[in-house]
């Protein structure tokens, strides 16, 4: 199945929120910022939490601000990133944009782009945040591959 092309046009679509027979729904999956990939997914399987690979929203955010302050924002990023709730990394989040904005303005634009996705593996339960919230090999425990390679789905029957 062709997902979608880079300028956010899906192809060939298959049903939504299409399985295997007797398989679970996808609780949620996680991918980077791909358009077309974000776009497929938001169609296909419609019921799951799309989450935005919390490395890759870092390396994009990281990558606009001096060497100098790299540890220090990265500091507030992973607080974003390990915040107990929710909530909490909402709130979190908008902090770090209000303490960085007019310094670091593009890695904020970064930050600030797609946040609810970036903030989606709060929702889940602190067991599984550490598997979903990425699409890195190295952090990944358990997985099911959906879709393209920049894309990974998580269901009930896979952390069984």
């Amino acid at each position: 199945m062709r997902l979608g092309d880079p300028r956010g046009r899906p192809e060939s679509l298959a049903a939504p929120d299409a399985r295997q027979p007797g398989e679970l729904p996808l609780v949620s999956i996680t991918s980077d910022g791909a358009p077309g990939l974000v776009r497929a997914i938001k169609e296909i399987w419609r019921k799951s939490l799309r989450l935005r690979c919390c490395v890759h929203k870092m390396r994009n955010a990281l990558d606009k601000v001096p060497d100098v302050a790299r540890a220090e924002v990265k500091a507030h990023l992973v607080a974003i990133r390990d915040a107990p709730t929710y909530e909490a990394g909402r709130q979190t989040a908008l902090a770090v944009l209000a303490r960085f904005e007019r310094v670091y303005p593009t890695a904020m634009a970064s930050l600030r782009d797609d946040l609810e996705a970036s903030l989606a593996h709060l929702r889940l339960p602190v067991a599984h945040r550490k598997y979903v919230r990425t699409t890195n090999l190295i952090e990944r425990g358990f997985w099911r591959s959906v879709g393209a390679p920049r894309s990974r789905g998580f269901s009930m029957s896979a952390a069984a």
